[in-house]
């Protein structure tokens, strides 16, 4: 029961992680920038179609850096960390790249750029 429990709270942590840390602030900067888009009178392309694929690729990358963040949690590694943690992890998300955790949020940028259809926005994930 006690294990149940803590696998519970670890995984409500990744979320809350995942949520506050990533998704609020991308969808903010994203909403910034639509309006940038407005000062220098582009339009947006906000539209059913537009809505969907947006929250598709936020919820993939939210969900990606979740899965990333549990892959840190179960090797005993914390996310934030100033320091070196000397593991190398090669389990879930990491079999595929050294860096979902960037992976996660550029696709978390992208789905809320799409899905606040900002031009200017599309273009700032371009660096991510």
């Amino acid at each position: 029961m006690k294990t149940t429990i803590k696998k519970f709270l670890i995984i409500l942590r990744a979320l809350a992680f995942a949520i506050f840390v990533t998704f609020l602030p991308a969808l903010i900067i994203a909403f910034f920038i639509a309006d940038i888009d407005i000062a220098f009178g582009f339009m947006n392309f906000q539209s059913v179609p537009a809505l969907i694929i947006g929250l598709f690729f936020a919820v993939a990358g939210l969900l990606f850096r979740i899965w990333a963040t549990l892959a840190f949690y179960n090797h005993k590694l914390a996310v934030l960390r100033l320091t070196a943690q000397n593991k190398l992890i090669s389990t879930g998300p990491y079999r595929f790249t050294r860096s979902p955790h960037y992976i996660g949020i550029t696709l978390i940028f992208l789905g809320c750029a799409i899905l606040v259809g900002s031009y200017l926005a599309l273009v700032a994930v371009v660096p991510l």
